[in-house]
C-alpha cells in the first residue's frame, strides 16, 4: 500500500521537492525500494471535486503511511486538514502520520494547538461550505474536528 502524500499548493515547491526527497532517501534506506507515493494533486479529479470527496476516506485509509509536507500555509488550507482528520479518524497511528516541516516550527505542539479549521480556507469558495458543513455533520463539529 502506498503512503499518501499531501501538501498544500500554497506552499514552496522547492521546499516542498526538497522534503520529499528526504523523506524519500529514509524511505530507501530503511526498506530497501523506491516507495510509491499516492499524491492527491495527481489522483483526485480537480474537476469533480465533489464526486472525490466521497472517495476519500478510501483512498486515505488504503494508504499504509501519510506524508504531509507542512509549509506556512499547510494548517491554514482546509483541504489539507481534512485528509489529516481523516486520516486519524481512520485508524491512522501517529507512527504512520509523518508531518514534515518546510519551516521551523511548522510542526511543533503549539502550532498544531494553534489550528482552527473555522478559520482555514479553501480555493474554491464552494468546497469550503460543502467542507464546513460536512464537518458540521459528520465529525461531531468544529470544537472535535480542531
Amino acid at each position: 500500500r502506498p503512503p499518501h502524500g499531501t501538501s498544500s499548493w500554497h506552499d514552496d515547491s522547492e521546499r516542498k521537492w526538497a522534503q520529499l526527497q528526504a523523506w524519500r532517501t529514509r524511505f530507501v534506506a530503511e526498506h530497501g525500494r523506491e516507495p510509491t507515493v499516492w499524491l492527491d494533486r495527481f489522483s483526485i479529479n480537480q474537476e469533480s471535486i465533489e464526486e472525490a470527496l466521497v472517495c476519500l476516506p478510501v483512498w486515505v485509509a488504503a494508504c499504509h503511511e501519510f506524508v504531509a509536507l507542512c509549509g506556512r500555509s499547510y494548517f491554514t488550507r482546509l483541504w489539507c486538514l481534512v485528509e489529516l482528520y481523516v486520516r486519524v479518524e481512520m485508524g491512522g497511528s501517529a507512527e504512520t502520520i509523518h508531518l514534515l516541516p518546510l519551516r521551523s516550527g511548522a510542526t511543533t505542539p503549539a502550532a498544531l494547538r494553534a489550528v482552527d479549521v473555522r478559520r482555514a480556507q479553501c480555493s474554491v469558495e464552494s468546497d469550503q461550505h460543502h467542507l464546513l458543513a460536512i464537518i458540521e455533520g459528520s465529525f461531531g463539529g468544529a470544537s472535535k474536528f480542531n
